[in-house]
């Protein structure tokens, strides 16, 4: 399988978990500028539409080491400010320190998303988590 074919894999398979988490956070309903805790704001397109995007930015970043063994992933829980910047990112569970530190530097280094539309605005300070997955 090509890196381009396998890097949009792993694309989809982080976007969706993105969503599922984001999900399970609504669920928790942390307080958030935002102000919006029902799951009504993550079926919204621009919000798919604007974690695609950001997830794409980090994704450019991201270098799977290539001696990671299938079913080696990565959980980061981060929280954006409405300029799109990162407010915090945190490594949550990792099954491999070497994937974890590529994954740590894929956040470090990925450029914003840019500003939070305002249909989106929900997501500001919300915890959202996204998976970094090796499915092969």
């Amino acid at each position: 399988m090509t890196r381009a074919v396998r890097s949009r894999t792993l694309r989809i398979l982080c976007l969706a978990c993105v969503l599922a988490a984001a999900a399970q956070a609504d669920e928790d309903a942390e307080p958030h500028p935002g102000g919006n805790t029902t799951p009504a704001c993550l079926e919204r397109a621009v919000v798919v539409a604007y974690l695609h995007h950001f997830q794409d930015q980090v994704m450019r970043r991201w270098v799977l080491p290539d001696d990671t063994l299938a079913d080696q992933a990565v959980v980061v829980r981060f929280r954006l400010a409405g300029d799109g910047s990162l407010l915090s990112w945190k490594l949550r569970s990792w099954t491999n320190r070497r994937i974890a530190n590529s994954v740590e530097l894929a956040f470090r280094h990925a450029e914003s998303a840019g500003p939070i539309p305002e249909p989106a605005a929900c997501l500001i300070g919300r915890a959202i988590e996204i998976h970094f997955e090796n499915p092969y």
